[in-house]
């Protein structure tokens, strides 16, 4: 478990928790789901062909999530709940926005909900990911986390 620092939207300050994260775009803070905001990454277990081989994307947005937090504090601002009760919320750690980073190294996509991003200003992120070729834009055949999830299963 690694210290953080967690900002509750409700007036809460800042507290040390305990983190633990579940995959590239779920946190655990001190017992409590987060769902880091504005972004989708892979499902663990979702796999793409990069180079003629099998890739799991899921697990590598995971632990590249790992690395970036590693044993620094995490501060996390958060915006709201969302339909399953989990926070909703921007992490950092420092002033590295954990989201955008995994968008800009292509292990997540901008979420969108009824095809508009909810966080727009990741919008210019991933269209750059995606023609520098990172991560999941450059694999053989790209399915994003929500079609991934709807049944477009590999």
């Amino acid at each position: 478990m690694m210290g953080l620092e967690a900002t509750d939207a409700n007036g809460g300050g800042p507290a040390s928790i305990n983190v633990r994260v579940i995959d590239g775009d779920t946190i655990v803070l001190d017992g409590e789901r987060i769902r880091i905001v504005g972004m989708d990454a892979c499902e663990l277990g979702q796999t793409m062909i990069l180079d003629g081989r099998q890739w799991d994307c899921g697990e590598a947005g995971r632990i590249r999530m790992v690395q970036l937090i590693g044993s620094s504090a995490v501060r996390c601002d958060c915006e709201r709940r969302d339909v399953y009760g989990r926070r909703v919320a921007r992490c950092f750690v420092g002033e590295l926005d954990l989201g955008r980073q995994l968008v800009a190294e292509g292990l997540a996509v901008v979420y969108r909900f009824r095809g508009r991003p909810t966080a727009p200003e990741l919008v210019a992120v991933e269209a750059e990911a995606r023609r520098a070729g990172v991560g999941i834009w450059s694999a053989d055949e790209i399915i994003d986390p929500g079609a991934h999830r709807r049944g477009g299963r590999n």
